[in-house]
């Protein structure tokens, strides 16, 4: 009888274990995901006719030039943008969202659960009393069958895009180019 009582008591721990312990964490809905190109559409007007300097870094070697907005590369920066949006259907409950609020900004920073998302992590720095968007920043991972491409991207409305570009591959040394626009209005 004893070893009977023994076994029902085992099992009742066992489900009781089982039945409290935590669920996982499957992350946030979509709804509360950014769509990165809508963003950067509000706060860029690519049609202003602005002046931009165009810092471009590869290695050690530093070149800059004026580029008027007709001849900004916008085609790939707004693609860039748009790879990296969230706002996705089968990116749904794949991120970690935390809010940090300052006494000036608020920080809404998200993070890829799944370790192969192509956007690693997204950081949004707004004005606490207006939303104004300060910054963007995204990290992207494009991990290629030769070749694996980091995208570092910082948007800061009205003062500068800087694009991060590396590249590693299999057959060649790494690559790293910084393209850096400074608005001039």
């Amino acid at each position: 009888m004893s070893n009977n009582m023994f076994k029902i008591l085992a099992l009742s721990f066992l489900i009781g274990i089982t039945g409290c312990s935590e669920k996982k964490y499957q992350g946030e809905d979509m709804i509360n995901y950014p769509d990165l190109k809508t963003l950067f559409a509000k706060e860029v007007d690519i049609e202003a006719p602005y002046l931009y300097t165009r810092v471009h870094q590869v290695g050690n070697v530093i070149d800059s030039t004026e580029v008027g907005s007709t001849d900004m590369p916008w085609d790939k920066i707004t693609k860039i943008f748009s790879d990296a949006s969230l706002q996705k259907e089968d990116l749904n409950f794949k991120y970690s969202i935390d809010i940090f609020n300052d006494t000036n900004a608020r920080t809404m920073y998200y993070k890829a659960l799944a370790p192969k998302t192509y956007t690693r992590s997204l950081s949004i720095v707004s004005a606490i009393f207006d939303n104004n968007v300060q910054s963007i920043y995204f990290e992207t991972v494009d991990d290629g069958l030769l070749s694996t491409t980091y995208y570092r991207v910082l948007l800061v409305p009205d003062d500068l895009i800087q694009i991060q570009e590396r590249k590693k591959s299999l057959f060649s040394e790494d690559k790293m180019v910084i393209d850096t626009y400074y608005f001039q209005n």
